[in-house]
């Protein structure tokens, strides 16, 4: 069976100020000893596979760019490049 209650948001509701507290606690890094939570929470959450996919695509293409950027290619072309743009264009930018 299922109960709903409206709470009227935080204020003055003592187990929900605690719980925002706490999260306030959590978002900025602190976390509780693994010995003090439940069995089911110390082995840490599970990763989220869009975001890890996310990152990890965000990694290589910032790596890419550097490279090429570092590269003797890459700073060639960036040479070659300003001298193909026209004078115009370049005090529109």
């Amino acid at each position: 069976r299922l109960t709903v209650r409206w709470v009227p948001g935080h204020l003055g509701v003592p187990r929900n100020e605690l719980a925002d507290e706490e999260a306030r606690t959590a978002a900025g890094g602190e976390t509780s000893e693994r010995r003090s939570l439940p069995k089911a929470l110390r082995k840490g959450l599970p990763i989220n596979a869009a975001k890890a996919r996310q990152t990890h695509i965000e990694d290589i293409r910032g790596r890419a760019a550097a490279r090429w950027r570092d590269s003797r290619c890459g700073t060639q072309f960036k040479l070659m490049a300003l001298d193909l743009l026209s004078n115009h264009f370049l005090k529109l930018v």
